[in-house]
């Protein structure tokens, strides 16, 4: 049998090409088209980071989770510059920061207009110090400073907040910001509990709000009397602070008349502060002191018109003499600071 397929001719190319498609296309040509409508990117990520949508950092402060966002958190906190991965849960320490406190550093990082509760400056100090977040620590330090929105009674309680916390340098602080409410705050408990540290710094104030600067020197007896036995070596630094130059001389002479009535421990500490302040007023009084050598600090002079003892132009006497029971008696007429603030004027 004749074999047909063996007797076929192979078929033969009619052109061996040897080109490639590059040849004919450009590959690296642009071509343009309609993308989708889509979220700009930029609010994207806006609407992520403030709205905290899938945070890839967890801090846990206490009992209480955060889900924060760790570009946001080494962008802002020195601590974690560099070293906050993603996907890691921190622990922080409830001793060194609160849960509020580290919500409101974080609601700092994120928005451009910020309000803090004045109960809460202290913890938010608190966590920016931790986190190291030095703008923030600054912008802290100078809302507690400005006395239009912080006032003094914010100041106050800023101060027994930091004292019961043990954050004794903000309490020192504080205390530099009393100034109107200084006589008000003698007649209180927390007065007289007031660590020594404290009160020192509280009585060298230029800015101490007072009608004599005798009412200092009650105020430091005050409290040295109010536990004796425990405080008797403190007297030579609390005796200190009172600026003895500044009494009126009768005071200094009947003072030093009656020392024999105080305690040996304070009678002894009181006598020198006592004799220099007055060879002092002798050598200024008979011009042997000469006006540029006297470098007197002086406090911020207030008057009381319901202080008893003033004279009937509502003009504190500067050259009376008033007992410690007086000045007691007065403070304890003291029931409300805001109504003290209200009525006293500056001389």
């Amino acid at each position: 049998m004749y074999n047909l397929m063996m007797s076929t001719p192979p078929a033969k190319k009619v052109v061996d090409h040897v080109y490639c498609l590059s040849r004919f296309v450009d590959m690296d040509q642009k071509v343009e088209f309609a993308l989708p409508k889509k979220t700009p990117l930029d609010k994207l990520l806006k609407e992520q980071l403030f709205n905290k949508i899938n945070p890839d950092v967890i801090f846990v402060v206490g009992n209480q989770a955060f889900g924060c966002h760790g570009v946001v958190m080494r962008h802002f906190c020195e601590l974690y510059a560099n070293c906050l991965p993603t996907g890691m849960i921190v622990s922080l320490p409830l001793a060194k920061i609160t849960p509020d406190g580290f919500y409101l550093a974080y609601e700092s990082m994120l928005l451009e207009e910020f309000y803090s509760p004045r109960g809460k400056l202290l913890e938010l100090l608190q966590a920016a110090h931790y986190l190291f977040i030095p703008r923030l620590v600054s912008q802290v330090f100078r809302c507690l400073g400005d006395r239009q929105i912080y006032s003094e009674m914010d100041a106050l309680a800023t101060y027994f907040e930091a004292k019961k916390q043990k954050r004794w340098g903000i309490a020192k602080l504080m205390l530099t910001c009393v100034h109107k409410y200084f006589l008000p705050l003698v007649c209180t408990d927390e007065f007289r509990e007031m660590d020594v540290k404290c009160l020192c710094k509280l009585l060298t104030s230029d800015s101490l709000a007072v009608q004599q600067e005798i009412e200092v020197f009650y105020s430091a007896l005050y409290w040295i009397y109010s536990d004796y036995d425990k405080r008797k070596h403190h007297a030579n630094v609390v005796l200190k602070t009172v600026r003895y130059v500044l009494m009126p001389p009768l005071f200094l002479l009947t003072i030093g008349a009656h020392l024999h009535e105080l305690t040996p421990r304070v009678s002894d500490e009181l006598l020198p502060h006592l004799h220099k302040a007055m060879l002092f007023q002798q050598k200024a009084g008979l011009g042997l002191i000469d006006e540029d050598e006297i470098q007197i600090r002086h406090r911020c002079w207030i008057t009381d018109p319901a202080c008893f003892y003033q004279n009937k132009e509502i003009m504190l006497k500067r050259n009376s003499i008033f007992t410690p029971i007086d000045f007691i008696t007065y403070l304890d007429k003291l029931d409300c600071a805001a109504s003290f603030l209200n009525r006293i004027k500056e001389n």
